[in-house]
């Protein structure tokens, strides 16, 4: 990873699965280092699959202990999601979000968030199975995580 004028540009180079696994983890390549202090805006934009209505998704955005993390979420394509519609805006203050499927989708979300580092340590999208299921949830190649550095 390499910052660049306080920028961050990261992108999945291939699909990450879960099977069985409904403890939030951190994601293999949308994560980055954080100095104590920093202050961060951060987008990450992210390509889900979920082979049934079982497993669904949830995730959260992570940062050194006692880090206060406020982000909003954007659910892009919601066919077939429970309880949101179109353009759904979800806001989070330290807390995980669940995305409920109906059935087996492909789905895209966005979510920006601000935060200040507490500790020198990792900021990263973590993410697992709502339920723990053996059909897999699947965040595809191609998501990303971009970040600016503001102070």
């Amino acid at each position: 990873m390499t910052v660049i004028n306080g920028h961050i540009n990261l992108v999945k180079a291939s699909d990450q699965s879960k099977t069985n696994d409904n403890t939030l983890g951190d994601d293999d390549d949308l994560k980055f280092a954080v100095l104590n202090g920093e202050t961060w805006l951060v987008e990450i934009v992210g390509f889900v699959n979920v082979a049934s209505a079982d497993p669904d998704f949830q995730f959260a955005l992570n940062g050194p202990a006692a880090t206060d993390i406020r982000f909003c979420l954007r659910i892009c394509d919601v066919t077939g999601v429970v309880g949101n519609s179109p353009g759904d805006i979800k806001t989070a203050w330290e807390d995980e979000l669940d995305i409920n499927y109906t059935g087996a989708t492909d789905d895209e979300f966005v979510a920006r968030g601000v935060f200040t580092a507490s500790a020198d340590g990792t900021f990263a999208l973590r993410w697992a199975q709502e339920k723990s299921e053996a059909d897999a949830t699947t965040v595809k190649r191609g998501s990303s995580l971009r970040a600016w550095r503001l102070g």
